[in-house]
């Protein structure tokens, strides 16, 4: 019986994890049990109520601390101890994995876990960990190449893919992505093999953020899944093939409000420059009926230039519109004024038209068109020819 009632005290975290009274109830309930994860639960939601004296605040930072230090490694579970630390520095969620693991936890629950490169020790040890059933954001640097391996190349991948708490999932990342302010060195590499991510994904009705930066991402595969009621944030990065007519058709799309889109460099290798993001499939995203809520929009690297902009505009999706990124492309002060002389543009809180073909009277126009204008490092007429804004941004 005190089983069957913790199972429906964390069912009830899982459906709702902003419900604070939910997890007050689990803490009363373990500490019932005499569980000290009940007061640690107590602890931290103290921590969160901003009426609390700097007094208050002092004595229970020093309580977490000394409940962490007795019971944190077994609340974690012993994948911790595994966890990669040989990677590059510099990247965001990779460097919140290696110094602060503490971070996990959030309103006393192992909610949130971030991992470097996994090796199959890490893998194996997080499948299995019953510590590992709550939580909900998952974010995976990559793999570790393990050379002693003979069977396989990447036996963590594998491994991981039987872990049996994908269904609880709100957030999930795969891979770490580079600084998005990077000036005028725009070259950033990735190698990561994604191409069993849809089955992964086909697993996780709870999903609300996505965020995939690697190169082989099955994105036709993702964008007909019909499990992505909640979504609303979708990053996919370094990929080659971006179906958008398949995500415009796809109903499940319904909440999702923020579409980020970063393809690959140059999809000729060697021939005509042509980019793998392409004009037929970016129409039929701007008239999907199928993406009411979409507010943020990024699509970097297309050929879509001022066509582009007058199809947006006829599109009427700039009356929604608050950010609208449309970095490395062929857009010339013909598709400035285009969108300049549209009254949605005004609806906008910021445009990125950097690494186009824009002249100083271009950015003009669409600097007293909009709120936020970033429109830096243009190329010239025969840059844009030699298909420049195509090698910006992802270079393998």
């Amino acid at each position: 019986m005190a089983a069957a009632t913790g199972e429906v005290l964390e069912r009830a975290i899982l459906e709702d994890p902003d419900d604070l009274a939910g997890h007050a109830a689990y803490a009363d309930w373990l500490t019932e049990q005499g569980d000290p994860r009940g007061e640690f639960i107590h602890v931290q939601l103290a921590l969160e109520d901003p009426s609390r004296s700097a007094d208050e605040r002092k004595a229970l930072k020093k309580r977490e601390a000394e409940l962490l230090d007795k019971h944190g490694a077994q609340w974690r579970g012993d994948w911790a101890a595994q966890i990669e630390r040989s990677g590059p520095s510099g990247r965001g969620q990779m460097e919140f994995a290696r110094t602060d693991p503490d971070r996990f936890f959030v309103r006393g629950i192992l909610a949130s876990v971030a991992l470097d490169q996994v090796n199959s020790a890490c893998a194996t040890a997080f499948v299995r960990s019953q510590q590992t059933r709550l939580v909900r954001e998952l974010r995976i640097g990559g793999w570790l190449y393990e050379e002693d391996n003979t069977q396989e190349e990447e036996p963590a991948r594998s491994i991981m893919a039987s872990w049996p708490y994908f269904a609880n999932l709100r957030v999930f990342q795969l891979g770490w992505t580079s600084d998005e302010n990077y000036g005028d060195f725009c070259h950033f590499q990735c190698h990561l093999r994604a191409d069993n991510t849809a089955e992964w994904i086909e697993r996780m009705p709870r999903l609300e953020e996505l965020y995939l930066f690697a190169d082989s991402v099955p994105t036709g595969r993702i964008f007909q899944l019909a499990t992505l009621e909640h979504l609303r944030i979708m990053q996919i990065y370094h990929c080659w093939e971006y179906p958008l007519e398949l995500l415009a058709a796809n109903r499940a799309f319904a909440n999702l409000s923020h579409l980020l889109i970063h393809p690959k460099a140059d999809g000729a290798w060697g021939e005509e420059p042509a980019p793998y993001l392409h004009f037929d499939a970016i129409r039929a995203l701007l008239h999907s009926p199928h993406l009411p809520k979409l507010t943020h929009l990024r699509l970097r690297l297309t050929d879509m230039g001022d066509p582009g902009c007058e199809e947006i505009v006829h599109s009427r999706i700039l009356k929604r519109l608050k950010v609208l990124d449309l970095r490395h492309g062929r857009i010339s002060d013909e598709g400035a004024k285009v969108l300049a002389s549209s009254p949605d543009l005004r609806n906008l809180q910021h445009l990125d038209v950097s690494r186009n073909q824009l002249t100083d009277a271009g950015i003009r126009l669409l600097q007293a068109a909009v709120a936020s204008l970033e429109a830096s490092f243009q190329h010239s007429a025969n840059e844009i020819e030699e298909g420049t804004y195509l090698y910006n941004g992802d270079y393998e």
